[in-house]
């Protein structure tokens, strides 16, 4: 049970090389919303870009959490 993660924790995201302009940050703050039926994926919700991905390499900080608004 030590691996579950708090619901709605913040979480960083990594954003590739390729996937990002010169000068863009390199994370981006989310909200996991779920797992997924893969292991180590989890659904995430990103609100400054208002969509939900599912990811697998991901950093927790359960001691922050962001506001869905």
């Amino acid at each position: 049970m030590s691996h579950f993660r708090i619901s709605e924790a913040s979480i960083y995201f990594h954003v590739t090389k390729e996937s990002r302009k010169k000068l863009e940050p390199t994370t981006k703050l989310g909200v996991i919303v779920s797992y997924t039926k893969i292991t180590h994926n989890y659904h995430l919700y990103f609100p400054s870009l208002r969509i939900t991905v599912v990811q697998r390499n991901v950093k927790f900080d359960e001691e922050i959490h962001v506001a869905l608004s």
